[in-house]
């Protein structure tokens, strides 16, 4: 039986448009899709059909859904696609094989093809000879001058019969309260993603690993938590809820749940570890409060919640320091620290349009020695809290932590930083 995979559209710099279509007996396509790029360019979706336009040579579509077909040994697959358009083609597999509890990444692709406006089709035929392999993610590429491709029927045929995309929920569920928006992404432990502010994105819209809070225990190899798998374990939601005003909402029905205030609570695994996170949507704010317990005393190497990718376009920041010193930077993704202590108010600054964040963190009971981390990338603005670094958890602890985060626009470059600082201080008075 065939299979549809479900994709998410990875744009590097390229002139590409790519459409895929469902099929009657295949899996969803579409509810993972971005509406947002990876990097440049844009996105559009009607009906069934994803178009994607950008500028350059080459671009990348690489699937969102990184699934266990079974892990057994000698599996074999067949990815099949029709495909038109301009420049060289080519799509295959990364498949993720753990090895001493990491995982190693195995490349399966057809060769480079020129493709042109008659449609041709591709198959490619898989097999995993000698290898009980974890995890599949399904790669589309194109490039050349003003290459494009478009492709259509895309479908795994799985001679097992059984369904590897039905056995971890991929969905992105969408909210709307206010100005905002944003999403709520169940392949990656129900962690935000995708968040907007009058339209304008937010974040760097990857949605896999970047939001929320994970653990490295001491000598694992990696994280474990909003999405991480390298370390053979990940996060597993035990309680998933959704109040809208006030109200629990039936959110399997998917579509865009609206309200004044949206609350979204859950409670999970991290191997010994019990995560509670609670996210609170109301006036253009975003509360975060996550809360991390165990039974048993750990070794850690770190932990890091609320993390935050924050957009390239933010090429401005403003913070203040435990002792209340302001500092400015100018971001330019050389993929260094912008700083490394505690620091509990961050404002980041788009010039273009004019959008600003204003994150705030408040000290809580059952933290170590916590600090604060801003990574600047070209691929994000990370923002996030570190703690217990190469410490001991006691058993029976539990440390809590909280986050405000603001949102507003000001297009005079001479009164965003004071707006910014005068958001901040408001964030006190809603504790």
């Amino acid at each position: 039986m065939k299979k549809v995979l479900e994709t998410v559209l990875f744009l590097w710099s390229c002139t590409v448009v790519c459409v895929l279509q469902a099929a009657p007996c295949y899996i969803n396509t579409l509810k993972t899709f971005l509406t947002q790029p990876y990097w440049e360019g844009s996105v559009q979706r009607d009906g069934n059909v994803i178009k994607l336009t950008g500028g350059g040579t080459y671009c990348k579509v690489m699937s969102n859904s990184m699934y266990r077909p079974g892990g057994f040994k000698d599996a074999k697959f067949t990815l099949s696609a029709d495909v038109r358009g301009k420049g060289e083609f080519r799509m295959g597999f990364f498949a993720y094989v753990p090895v001493n509890g990491k995982l190693q990444v195995r490349q399966f692709f057809t060769p480079y093809t020129a493709i042109s406006n008659e449609k041709q089709h591709f198959v490619l035929p898989v097999e995993f000879a000698g290898e009980a392999y974890g995890e599949l993610r399904t790669v589309l590429e194109v490039r050349g001058s003003g290459a494009w491709a478009e492709v259509s029927n895309l479908a795994i045929d799985d001679p097992s019969g059984r369904s590897p995309a039905e056995e971890r929920d991929e969905r992105i569920l969408r909210f709307r309260s206010g100005r905002l928006e944003f999403g709520i992404n169940r392949g990656a432990g129900s962690t935000l993603c995708g968040v907007k502010f009058d339209g304008e994105m937010c974040d760097n819209n990857d949605l896999k690993s970047l939001y929320g809070a994970v653990v490295r225990i001491y000598g694992a190899g990696g994280f474990v938590g909003s999405g991480h798998r390298e370390t053979g374990f990940e996060e597993e939601v035990l309680q998933f809820d959704v109040l809208l005003d006030g109200v629990s909402a039936d959110w399997e029905k998917g579509g865009v749940m609206t309200g004044e205030t949206i609350v979204i609570r859950k409670r999970s695994k991290l191997r010994n570890f019990t995560l509670e996170c609670e996210i609170i949507v109301k006036d253009d704010r975003l509360t975060e409060r996550y809360a991390i317990s165990s039974e048993v005393e750990c070794r850690l190497e770190s932990i890091y919640i609320a993390m935050h990718p924050w957009n390239i376009r933010f090429t401005e920041m403003l913070s203040v320091d435990g002792a209340g010193y302001q500092h400015e930077f100018k971001f330019v993704g050389n993929s260094k620290m912008a700083f490394s202590e505690f620091r509990p108010v961050v404002a980041l600054h788009n010039p273009q349009s004019g959008l600003t964040v204003v994150s705030g963190v408040f000290p809580q009971r059952g933290q170590s020695r916590p600090k604060r981390l801003l990574w600047d990338t070209e691929r994000y603005r990370k923002d996030y809290q570190m703690d217990y670094e190469y410490g001991i958890f006691p058993a029976g602890a539990r440390a809590e932590y909280l986050v405000h985060t603001v949102f507003f626009r000001q297009n005079d470059p001479a009164r965003w930083k004071s707006e910014a600082l005068e958001r901040a201080a408001g964030l006190k008075d809603i504790l």
